[in-house]
């Protein structure tokens, strides 16, 4: 009996300081329905709540639309001085709008400017038109996306994010289109969503642009990325904030209010700020590998990283010792361009931090002619 009364003991002597930590964890979105804080680069989920339950984005969803606009972009099926004419159904729409006109012509950065800052539904729509021929060949390409992302809690139904039927997401799903967002553009997005105002139609009639994150002003290092409102959504915010180069993207939705939202967002990055670190592993243009080309003159040649190398972790556990990076070269033939991708590389860093990220090359590889060929033959015959 004295056996078994001593386990309970020490069960709950185990327990206790494991339930005040998840005690300590929820109370980081004290008024949300649901939320969740990631770390930007390997996707480490830090805290959740309630992160798979389908609910209204509301115009978080314009977040899908800011990704497929950038990869047109990096595709260079658009551009960013494209000029743009608006429809009689862009400009019907109603919620957060910029009052565009039927006809009346504005360029795709304006237009992307008018989304990212004032969550504008007329120009979102013009510029849905302008890629897929029709609002609705757009929400197509959209939940295509959906399903190449995996994202298994969310479905469109238009491009604005305004509140019909089968349109839902949850917080998971809207941080990983939001880091999706940032790897697209290559981080380039927050050249418009820290923009806190800026005017349109300046030449005419100036029309004022204000962020709806008041956030961008008053937290230290926010620059992004959405918020979002209807009655049936509630505030929603998609917020990302860098400091000392780690990026933390936090999730709310359905929120009572401004306050509450941005109360529940600050807690999250508070945290995340005060128990993460970031520090440079491996600087860009290091070399981590070499390449052998088939019949490529140079035969060898050096393998670097594409970017700065981040190595996160929680503070007080910086051990890089342990740390060995697997090289996955891709199976190319010369020629080879200087500054081409040739390969992947993987670091596990433990506590379910990783990176993975592209492998260029440091100068060109041609092919071999016929005399390099004889050359080489006899160069290897003869040692």
């Amino acid at each position: 009996m004295k056996k078994w009364v001593t386990l309970i003991v020490i069960f709950f002597l185990i327990m206790q300081p494991i339930a005040a930590q998840q005690e300590n964890k929820t109370e980081l979105v004290q008024y949300g329905k649901s939320g969740i804080l990631l770390e930007a680069s390997s996707g480490k989920i830090i805290y959740t709540k309630n992160e798979f339950e389908q609910l209204h984005p509301a115009s978080m969803t314009k977040m899908m639309g800011m990704l497929l606009i950038y990869e047109q972009v990096n595709k260079q099926k658009i551009q960013w001085d494209d000029a743009i004419t608006v429809s009689e159904h862009a400009s019907s729409m109603g919620g957060s709008q910029i009052f565009l006109e039927v006809n009346e012509t504005m360029t795709l950065e304006q237009m992307f400017t008018a989304v990212c800052i004032s969550s504008a539904n007329d120009a979102m729509v013009a510029i849905a038109e302008y890629i897929a021929g029709t609002e609705d060949g757009f929400v197509q390409m959209m939940n295509e996306k959906v399903k190449e992302l995996k994202l298994e809690n969310t479905h469109f139904s238009n491009t604005t994010g305004l509140d019909i039927p089968n349109h839902y997401s949850c917080a998971y799903d809207m941080a990983q289109i939001a880091r999706q967002v940032l790897k697209e553009s290559k981080g380039e997005v927050t050249r418009f969503t820290a923009m806190y105002e800026t005017y349109l139609r300046q030449d005419t009639d100036p029309f004022w642009l204000v962020n709806t994150n008041k956030l961008i002003r008053t937290y230290d290092g926010m620059d992004g990325l959405k918020t979002g409102f209807t009655q049936a959504a509630g505030y929603c915010l998609t917020a990302s904030a860098k400091r000392n180069g780690l990026r933390m993207i936090a999730v709310v939705m359905k929120e009572s209010n401004k306050e509450q939202r941005n109360a529940d967002i600050k807690a999250m990055l508070d945290y995340g700020f005060s128990h993460y670190e970031q520090a440079i592993l491996y600087p860009k243009g290091t070399v981590v590998d070499y390449l052998t080309v088939k019949n490529g003159k140079p035969e060898k040649v050096a393998m670097i990283t594409s970017e700065d190398v981040p190595y996160i972790y929680e503070k007080g556990n910086a051990d890089t010792e342990q740390l060995q990076p697997i090289i996955q070269p891709l199976e190319l033939l010369a020629p080879l361009q200087k500054g081409q991708i040739v390969g992947h590389m993987y670091i596990d860093f433990g506590n379910e931090f990783f990176y993975e990220g592209e492998i260029t090359i440091d100068q060109d590889v041609f092919s071999l002619d016929y005399l390099d060929i004889v050359f080489r033959f006899l160069q290897r015959f003869l040692l």
